[in-house]
């Protein structure tokens, strides 16, 4: 069943402007306060080299990373092909707002939930999340 799905987003009004919202993948975080700061830098370029990417292609198989250098999907399911094309162009999608957001309101995901579903618009929706966001600040 794997090898007969496919992936693409939900149509935009206009044709060709198609994009994509993605939850980040796992990541490397590292203080810069470390001890060990510069092993630790050298064990990011190889993560992000060649063998690392490759290491992780043969390990996750679940979704490329995010690294230009580490070349699209191969060896899996046409769906996670299909996502190169979105992954790999900058123009093409964009993240998750919680991703972006320092402060996230306790009432994101009802206010999400409710423009999704077309209950409100955008206009209603950045209002609600304005006033969330600053009752979450004056908490």
């Amino acid at each position: 069943a794997l090898e007969t799905i496919g992936f693409f987003p939900v149509p935009p009004d206009e044709a060709g402007t198609a994009g994509l919202t993605l939850w980040m993948p796992p990541a490397l975080y590292v203080p810069k306060s470390g001890n060990n700061l510069m092993n630790v830098l050298d064990f990011l370029d190889f993560v992000a080299g060649p063998q690392g990417c490759a290491i992780v292609a043969r390990s996750v198989r679940k979704i490329r990373p995010l690294i230009a250098d580490c070349g699209p999907h191969v060896d899996v399911p046409p769906a996670l092909r299909n996502l190169d094309r979105y992954l790999l162009d900058p123009q093409r999608h964009t993240f998750a707002l919680e991703f972006l957001t320092p402060l996230k309101g306790p009432s994101l995901e009802q206010i999400c939930i409710a423009l999704g579903l077309g209950v409100i618009d955008a206009g209603e929706a950045a209002r609600r999340y304005d006033r969330d966001i600053e009752r979450r600040a004056l908490e």
